[in-house]
């Protein structure tokens, strides 16, 4: 991780992705969250403060609640390091690999996400 807190500390936008596994993130991503104790410390927590965040967040099930209480830890990890969010890219439906590339309209709304970010430099 140390290595990758300048590079976090440099982005102005930072996308986090993860499954929805039991209604929360997969153990990868919970632990590299939990890890972001460094980057809330008081010496750190300016370095986060503006920074933008889009989320992207595949599941199986077909129902856009199930990825509610996933979303809802995300929204309240950034509010309280002071990002906003600025795109929910929230994908059910898929579960095995390939999946998504038969989401024609995921991945062209994937490509526009990835344009205005483009844009915003």
């Amino acid at each position: 991780m140390n290595d990758l807190y300048p590079k976090i500390f440099e982005s102005d936008v930072i996308i986090w992705g993860t499954p929805v596994y039991w209604y929360g993130p997969t153990a990868l991503i919970k632990a590299f969250l939990d890890r972001f104790i460094y980057v809330t410390s008081p010496d750190n927590r300016s370095k986060m403060e503006g920074k933008s965040a889009v989320l992207v967040i595949p599941f199986e099930e077909q129902h856009l609640e199930i990825a509610t209480p996933l979303v809802e830890m995300f929204e309240k990890s950034f509010k309280y390091m002071k990002m906003e969010i600025i795109e929910k890219l929230i994908v059910p439906g898929v579960f095995k690999k390939g999946d998504v590339l038969k989401k024609e309209d995921v991945l062209e709304r994937a490509k526009k996400i990835g344009e205005n970010i483009g844009k915003s430099d």
